[in-house]
């Protein structure tokens, strides 16, 4: 379908620049139009994205960038009016456009690596155990930091919270340090990956990160105490814990917050626990 652009530029102005509540019905279909095929070339053209759905995923959260920001970085209307040109509004859009896709690219091929890095880690048994260096990348760790990285560790093997609060402590912390990855980007691997697992699958990924640090040394009584979590009973769903799956606990704030919460509950019961010692 052809559309007049400058009318539609006109019309979105309009009703952006022109009313008490702004609008962004037109914007929307203007934005559709103008990058819409745009952004399903950058995706098909990136080995990484193509073949997937990554077009709508980047195209959704343009157009929110774009809601977002048109009037405090684009238009700053006065009195209703705006002096900026259809050609002008178009050359923003595509810079708003192209800067999300250069950020959205990096997180999709960080987390692709994260993966690769994983599996292979996991799955080749022929692969050397790693030593704290390692697992932190190239900077040497002092014996002062192996102590207290092993000292947290049996911190939370001995915590009383939840199993799948313990377990999500435990699982990013070993993405970071087997991956040598940020928390972020191990955080993002924990949803898209664990969400559909058991406890019980999640349980035995833990194990097997674990027993890839050799430096660690953990007690396999101190971790049977978590494991023993396994067999209890939900309340609220009558299930055994460790056959619900991870998602089952999000809760209403969504996955990657809800993560972020129970890692930040740990690392509070972690610095507390040291400074009492």
């Amino acid at each position: 379908m052809v559309f007049d652009e400058k009318q539609l530029y006109s019309d979105l102005v309009d009703e952006i620049c022109g009313r008490d509540c702004p609008k962004y019905d037109k914007l929307v279909i203007f934005v559709h139009n103008l990058l819409s095929k745009k952004v399903k070339s950058w995706c098909y053209n990136d080995s990484v994205l193509r073949g997937g759905m990554h077009d709508e995923d980047v195209m959704q959260e343009i157009q929110i960038r774009i809601m977002k920001k048109c009037e405090d970085h684009f238009f700053k209307p006065v009195c209703g009016i705006t002096d900026k040109t259809c050609e002008e509004f178009k050359a923003w859009c595509f810079k708003v456009a192209k800067n999300y896709f250069l950020t959205y690219c990096v997180k999709q091929k960080n987390r692709k690596e994260v993966e690769l890095n994983l599996s292979i880690k996991l799955d080749d048994d022929e692969v050397e155990p790693f030593s704290s260096e390692d697992s932190f990348g190239e900077k040497e760790k002092s014996d002062e930091n192996k102590s207290r990285l092993k000292e947290c560790f049996a911190i939370v093997f001995e915590l009383k919270s939840s199993l799948h609060i313990v377990l999500t402590w435990l699982s990013v912390s070993l993405v970071m340090m087997v991956c040598d990855t940020s928390k972020i980007e191990s955080t993002h691997f924990l949803v898209e990956k664990f969400s559909d697992i058991t406890l019980c699958e999640m349980f035995d990924l833990v194990v097997r990160l674990l027993l890839k640090l050799d430096w660690l040394m953990f007690d396999e009584e101190q971790l049977n105490k978590q494991k023993k979590k396994l067999d209890t009973i939900n309340k609220d769903t009558g299930k055994r814990i460790g056959d619900m799956k991870y998602s089952e606990f999000y809760m209403s704030k969504g996955p990657e917050m809800s993560v972020s919460d129970w890692i930040n509950r740990v690392n509070a019961q972690i610095k507390k626990q040291l400074k009492a010692d």
